[in-house]
């Protein structure tokens, strides 16, 4: 069996280049193309606790988030630079659904889905991590 196109997730900046050691050689071996994938976590809804008030949607954890997406990039690249490979570099905001979803909608089109396993002493596994369990 060849793939022809691997998409990987990319959450944590701790463990990018693990799985980039494994994704990058497969891509290279079925002359895949390999795209990376970073998807901003969803809002969070707090929703009025007596059922009268305003509900509130919190997104300091999106913007946080945002410094971890640039590093992933940096490591992508420096990780690929200079391989003869078809790659991409993807970026997406799961909004108001879970990351899951949006890993899939992305993965329809792709042979592979590689992902990490979660890791509950990161800070950002409730909102990033559903696909990697």
């Amino acid at each position: 069996m060849t793939y022809k196109t691997i998409l990987l997730h990319m959450a944590d900046p701790r463990r990018a280049r693990r799985l980039l050691e494994a994704a990058v050689p497969l891509a290279r071996l079925m002359d895949a193309h390999l795209s990376a994938l970073c998807v901003k976590p969803p809002f969070v809804v707090v929703p009025a606790v007596d059922g009268a008030g305003t509900t509130m949607t919190v997104d300091e954890h999106r913007i946080a988030y945002q410094a971890e997406v640039k590093k992933l990039k940096e490591i992508f690249e420096a990780a690929t630079r200079g391989q003869q490979l078809k790659l991409e570099w993807r970026e997406d905001d799961a909004g108001f659904v879970n990351v899951s979803e949006t890993v899939i909608e992305h993965g329809r089109t792709s042979d592979l889905i590689v992902v990490s396993q979660a890791d509950p002493t990161w800070s950002y596994t409730n909102f990033i991590e559903e696909p990697d369990r």
